[in-house]
């Protein structure tokens, strides 16, 4: 099932380039995310990972408490989002605000080897599971916040168990 996982996110990655052509919106998620380069600079950063400016206030006050507690912590805050992005791009208490990159395998690579957090925060559900993989070969924690698993999320059925 990880195949077909990543076939389709493949498939996709290599799709977006001809419709940003035609698409504004599309064009500007692909450009955002190739032209923005990581932080290589930090040590040993706390990643935190926001779809948008929703799941954003539910880490909030995370990211404040790793700040107050430990104010030297660097933070590295990335988003799916254009708009959530951009509402807090200049937010005080993270070192790096970026865009989430692709969930391909080299992707995930790439930006794990060179922003090497010592933990990954995903607000909500945010199920990046090539992104979760190279966490785990790489064995760097990762927790999930603000989630709640009901009876019949897709997760909990049989179908979907794999990607546990």
């Amino acid at each position: 099932m990880s195949s077909v996982y990543n076939s389709i996110i493949q498939l996709i990655s290599r799709t977006l380039p001809a419709v940003g052509m035609f698409n504004k919106k599309v064009n500007s998620f692909i450009q955002d995310r190739n032209s923005q380069s990581y932080p290589t600079q930090l040590i040993s950063p706390i990643w935190i990972h926001c779809a948008s400016l929703g799941e954003f206030e539910q880490g909030r006050p995370v990211i404040e408490a790793i700040k107050n507690e430990w104010s030297q912590q660097p933070i590295i805050l990335t988003f799916f989002s254009k708009s959530g992005y951009e509402i807090r791009k200049n937010y005080p208490h993270a070192d790096w605000i970026g865009y989430m990159p692709i969930d391909t395998k080299e992707a995930a690579t790439d930006f794990i080897q060179a922003i090497k957090p010592k933990i990954a925060i995903f607000v909500k559900y945010e199920f990046w599971f090539n992104h979760m993989d190279v966490l785990f070969q790489k064995n760097i924690p990762f927790i999930f916040i603000s989630v709640h698993f009901f009876k019949g999320h897709y997760l909990l059925k049989p179908g979907y168990k794999w990607l546990l």
